[in-house]
């Protein structure tokens, strides 16, 4: 976004109600992210709420009480202040007494709480190919307005104070880790398959398996030495990849009070960070006794 676009919608938003007030102006590429990244939580054609703290959700995706997306957007989506004037020179003292910088960027995230549903993501995809999108706080009526400037969109605030978030994982929970995979070949495999089955033996991923056809190789060894061994476990999992980057992911599995849980880490689009989380089925296991 050029400070040209920022400015000039800022024009034409100048005359805004006392009760309304911009708290971010977002550049439209990130904005279609914004709306993107929303309609993973407003899946039904039911008023659902998402909380955004610190330019981050984390919350479960509607519908599936095992899933959940934590998005950090905080590279991306900020209150609407403007840029610091390097060029001055500030007195020392000044400059001892400023905050961190980590505290002074923690200011500038944004806090929302709204409702959405389908229709109103459809709404919201209306404002495309836009320069910059101002989000306004409206005090008054209780609401959000989106605005390219010539399209004013409304979101309900919401009441909730705290929504179901995603599980925390100490490093003894991690039974196994895997950086840097290359989703490319991957999302082939899974496009239109409903549920992939993990293969692991030895507590370590070696096979991914799409529609009980096509397996996808993670181990080193040939595939012939796994082929007359018994798999130890079997997990299925219902949303793999359904919230990923493009390029490269982290994958992990843990095990957390019995249960077992896949997390994909990527980045989904340039500069914003995403992590779902998904409690997985036990489809088969093996013990030393079987």
């Amino acid at each position: 976004m050029t400070t040209k676009a920022r400015n000039d919608l800022c024009s034409k938003l100048k005359n805004l109600p006392e009760n309304q007030k911009i708290i971010s102006v977002v550049n439209g590429v990130h904005y279609s992210e914004f709306v993107r990244i929303s309609s993973y939580y407003a899946q039904s054609k039911y008023p659902q709420p998402i909380i955004i703290k610190d330019s981050e959700i984390d919350q479960n995706v509607v519908g599936h009480a095992d899933f959940f997306a934590k998005v950090c957007m905080s590279n991306v989506i900020k209150t609407d202040s403007k840029p610091k004037d390097t060029t001055a020179q500030e007195p020392l003292k000044e400059k001892t007494e400023s905050k961190p910088d980590a505290e002074a960027d923690k200011e500038n995230l944004i806090n929302m709480k709204f409702q959405s549903n389908k229709d109103d993501i459809k709404m919201l995809n209306t404002i495309k190919k836009a320069n910059a999108v101002a989000i306004i706080d409206d005090s008054q009526n209780n609401k959000y307005i989106i605005s390219d400037g010539n399209c004013f969109i409304n979101l309900k605030k919401c009441q909730e104070e705290q929504l179901p978030c995603s599980p925390k994982f100490t490093d003894n929970e991690i039974i196994f880790k895997k950086d840097d995979m290359s989703v490319k070949a991957l999302k082939g495999y899974n496009k239109g398959c409903k549920r992939v089955v993990l293969e692991l033996y030895d507590n370590t991923l070696e096979y991914i398996s799409f529609k009980g056809v096509t397996k996808y190789s993670l181990s080193t060894q040939n595939i012939a030495a796994y082929e007359n061994k018994s798999k130890e476990l079997c997990l299925y999992s219902k949303h793999f990849l359904e919230i990923a980057g493009n390029k490269t992911i982290d994958l992990k599995i843990a095990l957390k009070d019995e249960d077992y849980w896949l997390i994909i880490t990527s980045e989904i689009s340039k500069h914003i960070n995403a992590a779902a989380y998904e409690r997985l089925h036990i489809a088969r296991m093996h013990t030393s006794a079987d």
